[in-house]
């Protein structure tokens, strides 16, 4: 092998992993725009509306309330509200509560009224899809 196919597999090699980095770059930076940022803190409108101070909240630019860490708050409403998630779960045949079926839930939560079963709860709940949903950019 000369000296030319010898730099011809090195360039094609650094070719290869440049492509790779950009690829990995593209993929996270895609990942982190899925989702709102805080521009700065609101929990007096979180905990006016629902009495949880627990819960950290901030507004992202356009003023839309938010939790800092929406992971965080999903784990944490699933501790105290699992009795209203459970019925939720079984009403409609759902997995666990997650991000990615939150919606579902959200839905539920939306069209209660005062007759339902676990009716605080669920209000609260729907007060926690509002804020949950307001972390995901559409």
């Amino acid at each position: 092998m000369d000296k030319v196919d010898k730099l011809k597999i090195v360039v094609t090699g650094i070719l290869l992993l440049v492509a790779l980095i950009a690829i990995f770059v593209k993929l996270n930076i895609d990942k982190n725009e899925e989702y709102n940022t805080c521009d700065g803190e609101n929990i007096a409108e979180w905990v006016y509306t629902t009495g949880a101070l627990e819960y950290d909240t901030c507004v992202d630019k356009n003023n839309k309330l938010l939790f800092i860490d929406r992971n965080k708050a999903l784990e944490k409403v699933k501790e105290e509200r699992n009795i209203a998630l459970d019925y939720i779960q079984n009403e409609l045949n759902l997995e666990e509560l997650s991000e990615d079926n939150y919606q579902k839930y959200y839905e539920y939560a939306r069209n209660i009224d005062e007759n339902y079963e676990h009716y605080d709860d669920i209000l609260f709940l729907k007060n926690f899809f509002d804020v949950y949903d307001n972390n995901f950019l559409r």
